[in-house]
């Protein structure tokens, strides 16, 4: 797949952003569950009981970023 930089190095297309982000949310909880289970084969017990993860909806993290922006402006 190949995307779309603008002159600044940024992904110029909402589509390929959330296809990063859900491909870093599916790395970083298989990472987890890794670690979970080497924890287990060392340890001989699970102190984690499940690992979940949830991929935001795009108009949610456009809200987010509007309201991290706009403490940034105060400050």
């Amino acid at each position: 797949m190949e995307f779309v930089y603008d002159r600044d190095g940024n992904v110029d297309s909402w589509e390929a952003v959330m296809f990063l982000y859900k491909s870093a949310l599916k790395k970083m909880t298989l990472n987890m569950q890794i670690l979970n289970d080497e924890f287990e084969y060392v340890h001989q017990y699970n102190p984690i009981e499940h690992i979940k993860s949830r991929l935001k909806e795009p108009e949610s993290i456009v809200k987010k970023l509007k309201r991290m922006t706009a403490r940034w402006k105060i400050w």
